[in-house]
């Protein structure tokens, strides 16, 4: 009985070790995984670090609108606006939906003050 319970618990362990794997190296969850490191390398303020990660989700996924935008929030901080924009300009196509999108595409955009007649 001790022979089977072993046998079952390793055969339990390659399956889980397994799926570990596979779910490792899934798309999405690369995707993912560059885009947290990218994220943390902003807030961190190493740029170019965040930069390379978001190319690496948009080699795994070239339409990843999520990986555009965070190119764009690098080359705003790198005050790239024109590289900014035009990255942000394909997030936009992909994720129209999406409000964070349009808050970045605005945020460094200097609009000249005209005083305000009656």
């Amino acid at each position: 009985m001790s022979k089977k319970l072993i046998i079952i618990f390793i055969v339990i362990c390659i399956i889980s070790i397994a799926t570990g794997v596979f779910l490792y190296f899934l798309p999405q969850e690369r995707i993912k995984r560059h885009l947290c490191r990218g994220e943390e390398f902003i807030r961190k303020g190493n740029l170019e670090m965040a930069g390379q990660e978001a190319e690496k989700a948009l080699e795994v996924d070239p339409k990843c609108g999520s990986a555009f935008l965070l190119l764009g929030k690098v080359y705003i901080g790198q005050k790239q606006y024109g590289l900014a924009l035009d990255k942000l300009q394909s997030a936009s196509e992909i994720c129209p939906e999406s409000a964070e999108i349009y808050y970045y595409s605005g945020s460094f955009l200097n609009f000249p003050k005209v005083p305000y007649k009656v």
